[in-house]
């Protein structure tokens, strides 16, 4: 049985920005997290209804779930945009310039991969600032800004590959 052979991506200078700049908000995002830990009061807001008001909250130490569900997606992501094949993102037999098709199916998990950490980034300093009493809740913008910075990405990267398809 013969396998796949899969094109080798070679890094553009976008790839390469986008994967550093992931590796330095990631580490940015656990000293925000680290420094903040101790002049937290013991319970925090942890859950937001859709107009970005708090309507649960939980011990402190669950600041640190959004940080470590991110580090684990950037792992995750990271894997899978080395060798887009592992995404279980299948080439039609016949398809041209399987090279382009698989390097941008890459660059949307690099994208997707930077808008989740910016994502979890905004939503732990509101929360930082909300248990301080510095801020009430995530703001009526979030919602659009949450969906726009995920999904625009994936729609423009799906339209990109079907049109080469």
């Amino acid at each position: 049985m013969e396998s796949e052979a899969q094109p080798i991506l070679n890094y553009s200078i976008l790839d390469k920005v986008l994967e550093v700049s992931s590796y330095i908000l990631l580490i940015g995002y656990w000293m925000m997290i680290i420094t903040s830990y101790a002049d937290l009061p013991n319970k925090i807001p942890i859950h937001f209804n859709a107009l970005g008001k708090v309507d649960h909250y939980s011990i402190k130490n669950s600041i640190f779930l959004l940080p470590m569900i991110g580090s684990f997606l950037t792992v995750i992501f990271t894997f899978l945009s080395r060798n887009p094949s592992n995404a279980h993102f299948k080439l039609p037999p016949n398809a041209e310039n399987p090279e382009l098709q698989f390097r941008l199916m890459a660059r949307m998990l690099r994208w997707v991969k930077l808008s989740i950490l910016l994502v979890f980034i905004l939503i732990d300093y509101r929360t930082i600032l909300i248990a301080k009493g510095n801020a009430e809740g995530l703001g009526g913008l979030f919602l659009p800004f949450f969906l726009g910075i995920i999904f625009v990405p994936i729609g423009y990267f799906s339209f990109r590959l079907n049109k080469i398809r």
